[in-house]
């Protein structure tokens, strides 16, 4: 199954050729190594691999030798310079508005990708996760974008300020003292998925300098972008279809649908949490219905249909039809073809 690679759309080659201009190296000594290509007029509307992008931030950390180097990035950068969710974020009316903005219009940013904005008890929490198909190293982009929306935030606050809690899906960088300093004391990296959260009177403040005329603009903007999207297909049948596909050669496990649907598992799990289902549910959903196609319409033995279902012996396949139907799967066979009075 062809997969689409990630992409992103962002004015930040723009920002970073200015930032390594200042520290001595050309971003074209980069790029050609990326497959970035040739950075050309940073159109910020244009898409680029998300990929490439990774991998230039990760190189240029390398080559400067600064673990820090996507915050520090984020320092420099000039509010709303990333381009349209840049400006969406600076211009929104609140830090809540922002962080909303955020999480809905993501993929006109960066596609494929996941991100929620919740709130509960008066804490919000903003949490995304990359695709199974952004394969470069993130930490540098990860600390890029998650410093910059920290920034925007302590704006707000006109301190000092740190969430509550934040979680990273990558290993800590060797630079703890940048980190605390950005992120505060309660930040925990090898986490299944990103996320911080934030108490109820930050997400009340206004954004310093905000224009409710543009960030209107620039949120009709993005919602005629978003439209414009193609619509993801509907989680529930394509975990089904996957299942379907792999389990004939026992490989339906969460792990094996999860990358054939271009995801990681946590991803996958959390989609389906979001559908209402869970992954054991929608395995057992798939097998019972293909479990009784095969008992009902052929005449394959039982031991044949146990491998078909993806059992690793055909006892599994037993107490599961014990559980479905409430007899044996041969006792099941026999009352399905039995004439009907």
């Amino acid at each position: 199954m062809a997969h689409a690679q990630p992409s992103i759309r962002s004015g930040l080659l723009s920002e970073l050729r200015g930032y390594l201009s200042r520290r001595g190296l050309r971003i074209s000594q980069l790029t050609s190594s990326s497959g970035l290509g040739r950075p050309g007029d940073d159109d910020p509307l244009q898409a680029m691999s998300l990929n490439a992008t990774m991998a230039v931030l990760d190189e240029a950390a390398r080559v400067l030798g600064d673990p820090a180097f996507g915050l520090k990035l984020a320092r420099e950068l000039k509010p709303g310079s990333t381009g349209l969710l840049g400006e969406i974020v600076v211009n929104a009316p609140t830090v809540r508005d922002a962080l909303i903005s955020s999480a809905e219009l993501i993929t006109v940013f960066m596609s494929p990708f996941e991100s929620e904005y919740t709130e509960k008890d008066g804490i919000g929490q903003l949490e995304w996760t990359y695709p199974a198909t952004a394969t470069a190293p993130r930490i540098q982009y990860n600390l890029f974008i998650l410093s910059a929306l920290l920034l925007r935030i302590r704006a707000a606050t006109q301190r000092d300020w740190v969430p509550l809690s934040i979680e990273l899906d990558h290993a800590a960088p060797d630079c703890p003292g940048e980190i605390l300093a950005m992120m505060g004391p309660r930040t925990r990296f090898n986490a299944m998925r990103n996320r911080f959260q934030l108490d109820a009177s930050t997400l009340a403040l206004p954004m310093p300098g905000a224009s409710p005329i543009r960030f209107s603009m620039m949120r009709a903007l993005a919602d005629r972008l978003l439209a414009e999207e193609p619509a993801p297909p509907d989680i529930v049948a394509s975990t089904r279809t996957a299942i379907s596909s792999l389990m004939t050669s026992g490989g339906a496990d969460l792990e094996s649908v999860a990358s054939e649907l271009a995801l990681s598992p946590g991803a996958l799990q959390w989609r389906l949490e979001r559908a209402g289902t869970t992954f054991e549910k929608q395995l057992t959903h798939e097998r019972r219905s293909k479990a009784e196609g095969l008992l009902r319409d052929t005449d394959r033995p039982m031991t044949a249909i146990a491998y078909d279902l993806g059992f690793s012996e055909p006892s599994a396949f037993t107490r599961a039809a014990q559980r479905w139907f409430g007899m044996s799967p041969r006792n099941w066979r026999q009352a399905q073809r039995r004439p009907r009075p």
